[in-house]
């Protein structure tokens, strides 16, 4: 079952990273708002202020604001035991859900990105770590974890099994944005987000089902 919960951490990484993508390529291409990626919001956010555009300020304030409170429910939710984990996650899920039915609506582009971004924030905290893997939204920390890996595994410093776990967090989110980007050539805006909402509410049923951590520490 820590296989399992494995694999749910990646699939909501690669769920990150397809969101992202459907996120800027359909609804924000324009203003290239991240609905995941908090530091090109951040980055954009003083650009914005510098410029005196106050929209494009108030939509990526907006979009910070949104995704640090759906975090801090989801880490409310869930204080670990299976239960809260996968109530936390059907919940996340029917973020992305109302998402995708403001996507298919006359709803403003705004609507669907604060459900996306409150929702995103959630997927970061929806699992607790096992085996110090966690869903990540970001990467770049991976990176770094990845090349110093590889470094001290060529130096003799460290071994090569370091090296699995950023790279399979990296694999998962490219993956993710890979399946994004195509997935808006084919799917219509509803179906688009569908999927990712699909994907968290099979994560949720894989720990409702799951051995209770307390069994798997004894």
């Amino acid at each position: 079952m820590v296989a399992t919960r494995t694999l749910a951490a990646y699939a909501l990484t690669a769920t990150a990273g397809w969101v992202d993508t459907v996120g800027i390529m359909l609804f924000f291409e324009e203003l290239r708002i991240f609905p995941t990626y908090m530091s090109g919001n951040t980055t954009r956010l003083f650009v914005s202020a510098a410029d005196g555009d106050l929209l494009r300020l108030s939509l990526f304030g907006a979009a910070i604001v949104l995704f640090v409170l759906g975090a801090a429910a989801g880490r409310w939710v869930n204080d670990g035991t299976r239960g809260r984990e996968a109530a936390g996650l059907l919940l996340e899920a029917s973020l992305i859900f109302a998402a995708a039915l403001a996507a298919a609506s006359t709803a403003p582009d705004t609507l669907t990105l604060g459900l996306l971004a409150a929702a995103m924030g959630w997927n970061n905290v929806a699992l607790t770590p096992t085996n110090g893997v966690a869903p990540r939204g970001y990467i770049t920390g991976t990176l770094v974890s990845f090349a110093s890996g590889v470094t001290d595994a060529l130096t003799g410093r460290g071994s090569w099994g370091t090296v699995r776990q950023p790279a399979l967090l990296w694999l998962s989110l490219a993956g993710g944005a890979l399946a994004g980007a195509y997935s808006t050539r084919w799917l219509g805006e509803l179906f688009v987000l569908l999927a990712p909402a699909i994907v968290v509410t099979l994560c949720a049923l894989t720990v409702a089902i799951g051995t209770p951590r307390s069994a798997r520490r004894s």
